[in-house]
């Protein structure tokens, strides 16, 4: 009886120890395990690149729009000059 005990409490120990290597292996390997978490993250990283590259093009729209205000400012200084 006490064979079956320690047999059984080996048996207990291994299965925790599985356990937990197991859930460590799961968290290692995190979003590629679920195909619902690595669609969402596509998806976000999709759309991130599409806000990153409307970004880029507002910063250059602003841009321009301060030449072009600069450019107003110094054609009405130098007229205002003039006169």
């Amino acid at each position: 009886m006490e064979a079956l005990r320690a047999d059984l409490n080996s048996v207990k120990d291994a299965r925790q120890k599985f356990k937990a290597q197991n859930q460590k292996l799961r968290q290692q390997t995190g979003i590629m395990n679920s195909k619902y978490l690595s669609k969402d993250f596509e998806d976000l990283k999709y759309t991130l690149r599409q806000e990153r590259q409307e970004l880029d093009y507002n910063v250059l729209k602003h841009k321009y729009m301060l030449s072009v205000i600069d450019e107003y400012n110094k054609r009405t200084s130098q007229k205002s000059k003039i006169k």
